[in-house]
């Protein structure tokens, strides 16, 4: 079954929101990022108030640690994908897959890249797209469900086909909602 989409900015920022902490600097990077800020907080706060209010100054910067390293480097590594992502030349231009029972192909107009559905390690779709993480190199796919050169009926089968390939493969399929 061969299906003809278009990836964009929003399906890459997506799938990288979804599996960010799933990358080998993640943790470490988001750990050094809450330190980087409480330390921060805490150089400034004693410098404003002194120590006299040494108690709510650590726990401040405690809360300055879990609000840096949760909010504040998510926010930094969507700007940095967004960068990043401007820069993929494969950003908007159409994208054939080739899905059969062992594999799929993606084809690009310089590219082409085969992968078992065995491969795959974790899946996850929301209600436009599928999010294929393969952790071995790691790789990224997204593969939209609605391809531009199917009827309804078609898209049906497709998207039921994708299912049962990543059902066979032994993994659930997670339902994500991105926002």
């Amino acid at each position: 079954m061969v299906a003809y989409f278009k990836v964009d900015q929003e399906d890459l920022i997506a799938i990288y929101k979804e599996f960010a902490d799933k990358f080998p600097n993640y943790k470490k990077n988001k750990i050094i990022c809450g330190l980087f800020i409480s330390i921060l907080y805490l150089v400034l706060a004693t410098s404003l108030v002194g120590v006299q209010f040494w108690r709510y100054i650590i726990l401040f910067t405690l809360i300055m640690y879990f609000v840096g390293s949760k909010y504040v480097y998510k926010r930094a590594l969507v700007k940095f994908v967004k960068k990043t992502v401007a820069k993929n030349k494969y950003l908007d231009e159409e994208c054939k897959l080739t899905i059969s029972e062992d594999k799929f192909i993606r084809e690009y107009s310089d590219l082409i890249t085969k992968t078992e559905w065995s491969s795959i390690t974790m899946a996850k779709e929301d209600a436009r797209r599928y999010f294929l993480l393969i952790f071995g190199t790691p790789q990224l796919f997204v593969i939209k469900k609605y391809p531009v050169n199917f009827t309804d009926e078609e898209i049906n089968e497709y998207n039921t086909r994708i299912h049962q390939y990543i059902k066979n493969t032994g993994l659930n399929l997670e339902k994500v909602s991105v926002e």
